[in-house]
């Protein structure tokens, strides 16, 4: 017999054998009952993988609202009560100005302390005005919260300090400040002192023209960077006075009337000379003109009124 067809049927009665090893009869016993199925095996599953635990950084608690300051509760005590000591009233305003210098206190605070100061404004004015001295107050900085008091604490009472400050101030940080507090204000009490100021450096007399070098270096600077259109005008005003040679006291110049410009600025020197001829003069005229305002048309007097007209009502 040809060896082929038994290895054949010998592969054929394998594969017989192996189908039905795979198949399990019913009702082996009683405990067990298995129906024709095939034979599963159960393959263990993969535990997952664990992911690594991400701690969670809790957020930062919120800052809470600052407290008010001891020295901002004790101030509005006092400046609302109106009865602190003078002394013990202008420490409490040194305090107010440092805060108001270093900006430390909320909005809240803020309005309380211009409620406080404005319910007593012409006392906190004083004290506020009074830190603006350089020779008692030596802290730049403090001066500086001493000028934002005064903006707090504004009455016609301050321009006094203000002029003042603007000819004393030797930081020019805080002397830009008072300028411009000046201008903000319009605060013609304090252009008044100034002007004042100019007129009282020079002469008293007919012999001198600056009695005081000093006042009139001050003055003039100040009266620069304000640029007041009305110190043009006066000082205008003056020139044409002291061209009339030699006239006294009254605006008539031999029956000619020169009429002063409106304004709230005092137009005739300390005594009431107008001066004498016009390259002698002894008060301020032609020569403060040029210096406060930078420009120079010698004594070609129309050309200056027509500049002057043209100057808005502080240098911007």
């Amino acid at each position: 017999m040809n060896r082929f067809p038994r290895l054949v049927l010998l592969l054929v009665l394998c594969c017989a054998y192996g189908i039905r090893a795979a198949e399990v009869v019913d009702d082996v016993d009683d405990d067990t009952v298995i129906r024709k199925r095939p034979l599963e095996i159960e393959i263990p599953k993969e535990a997952p993988e664990k992911k690594p635990e991400v701690k969670k950084t809790p957020p930062p608690p919120a800052p809470a609202a600052p407290a008010k300051a001891a020295k901002v509760e004790k101030a509005l005590i006092d400046l609302l009560a109106l009865k602190a000591p003078e002394a013990e009233f202008n420490a409490e305003i040194r305090a107010i100005a440092k805060m108001l210098m270093e900006r430390k206190f909320t909005k809240d605070e803020h309005d309380d302390l211009l409620l406080a100061v404005t319910r007593n404004v012409d006392r906190s004015a004083k004290a506020f005005g009074a830190l603006l001295d350089p020779r008692a107050n030596l802290d730049a900085k403090l001066r500086l919260g001493a000028l934002e008091g005064l903006r707090l604490a504004y009455t016609g009472s301050a321009g006094g300090f203000l002029g003042a400050s603007a000819l004393s101030e030797p930081n020019p940080d805080v002397r830009r400040a008072v300028i411009q507090l000046i201008k903000d204000r319009n605060d013609r009490v304090a252009m008044k002192y100034l002007f004042k100021a100019l007129l009282n450096s020079v002469e008293n007399g007919e012999s001198t023209a600056v009695t005081n070098s000093a006042l009139n270096t001050a003055a003039i600077a100040a009266l620069h960077d304000l640029g007041d259109k009305q110190v043009y005008e006066v000082l205008l005003f003056l020139e044409r006075v002291a061209m009339a040679n030699g006239i006294t006291g009254t605006p008539y110049l031999d029956g000619i009337k020169i009429d002063p410009p409106n304004t709230d600025l005092q137009c005739i020197t300390p005594n009431a000379e107008v001066g004498m001829m016009q390259y002698t003069q002894t008060f301020p005229g032609l020569s403060a003109l040029k210096a406060i305002s930078g420009e120079n048309f010698g004594h070609d007097l129309k050309k200056w009124a027509d500049w002057i007209d043209k100057q808005p009502a502080y240098r911007k």
